[in-house]
């Protein structure tokens, strides 16, 4: 009998065949959408960020996960949790909240919402 323990991870999280990573892209990225390079098992790839991404959306990257048990040459995906670093959206949101933002601002933002929906409510909490 051979038994098989696989090491953590501080970069990748195992789900089955899958792998999971937690990135962080700034809010213009994620408003716009860009390119980000990530860290693989295969090495480096730069992958895609749609524009309107949500805080904690996760992105499936294809065949780029662990190697399926008994299935030659078929992989599992890489699951990229995309988190918004929060100093540009704190920011944003104390600006709504306090409502003392410039008319330019208040342009952006009605801009901004008709094209993508941004959620402040995973920021609410760190104002209670």
């Amino acid at each position: 009998m051979v038994r098989v323990q696989v090491k953590p991870n501080n970069e990748f999280e195992r789900i089955g065949d899958d792998l999971k990573t937690i990135q962080t892209i700034d809010l213009f990225t994620a408003l716009l959408g860009g390119d980000k390079i990530m860290n693989t098992l295969d090495g480096k790839v730069k992958v895609k960020i749609p524009m309107c991404t949500q805080n904690e959306q996760i992105l499936r990257i294809k065949g780029k996960g662990m190697p399926i048990y008994d299935r030659k040459n078929l992989y599992g995906d890489l699951l990229v949790q995309l988190n918004i670093r929060s100093g540009f959206a704190v920011l944003i949101y104390c600006f709504i909240k306090t409502s003392s933002f410039s008319i330019f601002f208040l342009s952006f933002l009605i801009l901004v919402s008709k094209s993508c929906i941004i959620r402040f409510s995973s920021f609410e909490s760190e104002f209670k």
